[in-house]
Formats: structure tokens, C-alpha cells, sequence
């Protein structure tokens, strides 16, 4: 009972980011800037997913936020913490439900 949960509070979570989070993107930063946003974030998961194994889900995002914010600050693009952590949790929603999906 408690993984239905947490599926629901992921899609619910997922949605917002979708309808609230991403034309909040497109407004302050433009789509070009977007989409760059988007495809680092979803490179710097998979790449913590694979190098941090082992590690604690905390400890990855953790890294994933500061991979992230390092490779955005180094292209000049400004995001604030809350909606970078959002876009790396429906990242990993993602990544997660993919990788499921995959192996069925």
C-alpha cells in the first residue's frame, strides 16, 4: 500500500512540474535555454544513477544538484534551487519508470 503512495504523489508531483514548472521555464529562461536545461538535468541523473550506485538516494540528489548547477552556471543559465530540484525529481521519475518498463 505504501509504494501506491508513493506512485501516486510521483505522477501528481510530475504533472505540476509538466503544467506549472515547464511554461514557468519557457517564460524566464526562453525555449532554447529550456530545453539545454532539460536535457543536463536528465544527462547529469543518468549519470549519477550510474557512477553512485550504491550510494543513498539523498547523496545522489544531492550530487545531481550540485553536477547540475556547476554545468548551468558554467553556460551562464540561472535556475533557482526549487525548480532544479523538481526537474531532477521528475528526472529520476522518469529514468525510474523507464528502466521498469524496460525490464518487463
Amino acid at each position: 500500500m505504501p509504494d501506491m503512495a508513493i506512485v501516486i504523489i510521483s505522477i501528481i508531483a510530475s504533472v505540476l512540474i509538466y503544467f506549472m514548472g515547464i511554461p514557468y521555464l519557457v517564460k524566464t529562461l526562453g525555449m532554447d535555454k529550456m530545453d539545454t536545461v532539460m536535457k543536463i538535468v536528465k544527462e547529469v541523473v543518468y549519470s549519477i544513477e550510474q557512477t553512485l550506485k550504491d550510494v543513498d538516494g539523498e547523496v545522489k540528489k544531492h550530487e545531481a544538484m550540485k553536477l547540475a548547477k556547476e554545468i548551468l552556471n558554467s553556460l551562464k543559465i540561472e535556475i533557482d534551487d526549487k525548480m532544479l530540484d523538481m526537474l531532477i525529481e521528475s528526472a529520476v521519475f522518469l529514468m525510474n519508470n523507464t528502466l521498469e518498463n524496460n525490464s518487463l
